[in-house]
């Protein structure tokens, strides 16, 4: 759901800022302080469910909004992202549903990001950044970014990291009839080139608010008792407007063999996978071998973790050697 003003001050964002302005952005954030109009960006977005409505005070524009349908419009409106800030973003407090400081919620806001930027966080980091395709390096908090950790409660010491984006070539196959592609980037970088993207995930609702899904279908709930779950939600979802098929599930066996036949079914050339089966991917291999129908032509297999998918790098070595 779409709070009243979004679109308004989404718009009235992207109409004052260009493509070199630097536009900070506050996941789960503090309240609004008069404190942050002297911090040295064009822009600072402060993204919270608890404000009371959407409202631009100076530099600062107060969104009430999901975090995830957020990076979803910033993607869709080509703003880029200088500074992202994680300080308490309710994943131990607050009801919020995911924890933000996690490689798999960083898939999601590395679209948005420039190919230089810089990380605040206060949990999550203090052994490293995350295992995704960057080069980050720790830095001290100059005082701008103090202004923000003084009215937000940190849970621990902020930890600033200077983060550049790795671009790794994909790793090609062919297996069977199908064209197999190893790319060690985040999905959310090549939605529009995909036909249907499918996503494993025990706690889904991240995706479902992303993707602008109903999440009132039975996946995205709140279930102890995993035989309760639904293993599938399939759907469609508009991709600055193309249509594409998404597929999530809770089954972690038969992900990828539904996800084949959804792709027959419905004649989709280009399918695209986040890591699924628990490392597992022997039979994979098997059932593409033996796999003689003409859709999906190609897949995908995308991946943050470098040890990711290593049966499939495996392969791509024998063949070399």
């Amino acid at each position: 759901m779409v709070e009243s003003g979004l679109c308004e001050i989404m718009d009235e964002l992207k109409s004052k800022i260009g493509p070199e302005s630097s536009v900070w952005l506050y996941h789960s954030s503090c309240e609004y302080h008069q404190d942050f109009q002297s911090i040295q960006a064009d822009a600072l977005i402060l993204c919270s469910n608890e404000f009371r409505q959407n409202q631009r005070i100076g530099k600062v524009y107060c969104i009430k909004c999901d975090n995830n349908l957020l990076l979803k419009i910033l993607l869709e409106m080509d703003i880029k992202i200088e500074s992202a800030i994680f300080i308490r973003d309710g994943c131990v407090e607050g009801g919020n549903y995911e924890c933000s400081n996690t490689a798999t919620y960083f898939a999601r806001l590395a679209p948005i990001l420039r190919e230089k930027s810089f990380i605040l966080t206060d949990h999550g980091t203090s052994e490293g950044f995350f295992d995704v395709p960057v080069k980050a390096v720790k830095r001290k908090v100059p005082r701008p970014y103090w202004l923000l950790v003084k009215h937000s409660s940190p849970l621990s010491r902020p930890v600033l990291w200077e983060v550049d984006k790795c671009h790794i070539p994909p790793t090609s196959l062919v297996i069977g009839n199908i064209r197999l592609q190893l790319v060690h980037d985040s999905i959310f970088n090549f939605l529009e080139t995909l036909d249907l993207a499918v996503f494993f995930s025990h706690k889904p609702r991240g995706f479902g608010f992303y993707f602008e899904l109903d999440t009132r279908h039975e996946i995205f709930g709140w279930y102890e008792d995993s035989h309760h779950w639904k293993n599938d939600f399939f759907g469609q979802y508009k991709i600055k407007n193309l249509d594409r098929y998404i597929q999530i599930s809770r089954d972690r066996n038969h992900t990828f063999e539904r996800a084949l036949e959804f792709a027959f079914e419905h004649k989709l050339e280009r399918i695209g996978f986040i890591p699924f089966g628990w490392g597992r991917y022997q039979k994979t291999y098997e059932a593409l071998q033996s796999y003689g129908r003409d859709y999906p032509e190609k897949i995908l297999l995308f991946h943050l973790n470098k040890g990711d998918y290593s049966y499939f790098y495996s392969l791509q070595e024998t063949i070399d050697t």
